[in-house]
């Protein structure tokens, strides 16, 4: 996209009084399972969507020894800064921060990223650690690429990833999270992570 449609496309999300939708989006709420999605909006216009495992947890730190949802691992840094833990039974993943380190006291806190074997391929994951012991851990499952763009409307966006159903999006600025409606279906609410 050039730098013309850029602005045309900056100049619709302005006047349609929408707050801008670029960024990484994932469900607020997901299947028993933990299954949920994940949407993330490119200034572009361009979208990638992945189903994805989301889980909510809690986490303790006690020197190299994490507690991450009630299960007890190993951690340790490599010389690079990359974090490692050891689930057991040379069971071992590496993990690189993204971002900047949010407190020289804690250096566990802010998003790493790394991959996981499932089902003999390698997935990407993300896993981060916030202030208050809380963690989030997705694991991307499947990759989908569209395109969005603002409707003419009420500063709703639509949302087209072949071959799946046509998507409604609408963004509640107050509340922060975006609202995501396949044609004919239920809607889901999605927060930025």
């Amino acid at each position: 996209m050039n730098r013309r449609h850029l602005l045309i496309l900056a100049w619709t999300l302005a006047l349609s009084g929408a707050e801008p939708v670029t960024g990484r989006w994932r469900s607020v709420t997901t299947t028993k399972g933990g299954i949920g999605a994940v949407y993330e909006f490119h200034a572009t216009g361009s979208v990638t969507y992945s189903s994805a495992a989301i889980v909510e947890m809690d986490y303790q730190q006690d020197a190299n020894a994490l507690t991450l949802g009630g299960r007890a691992i190993g951690m340790g840094w490599h010389k690079d800064g990359r974090l490692q833990l050891n689930y057991g039974n040379n069971e071992l993943e590496d993990f690189s921060r993204q971002g900047k380190i949010l407190d020289a006291a804690n250096p566990l806190l802010g998003e790493w990223t790394g991959s996981r074997m499932m089902e003999g391929r390698r997935i990407p994951v993300s896993l981060q650690f916030h202030a208050g012991n809380k963690a989030l851990l997705v694991l991307f499952l499947k990759d989908t690429i569209g395109r969005y763009k603002a409707a003419e409307k009420n500063g709703e966006f639509r949302l087209v990833l072949p071959p799946l159903p046509a998507r409604k999006i609408t963004h509640d600025s107050a509340a922060g999270q975006l609202t995501i409606t396949v044609d004919g279906g239920d809607p889901h609410q999605f927060a930025r992570f």
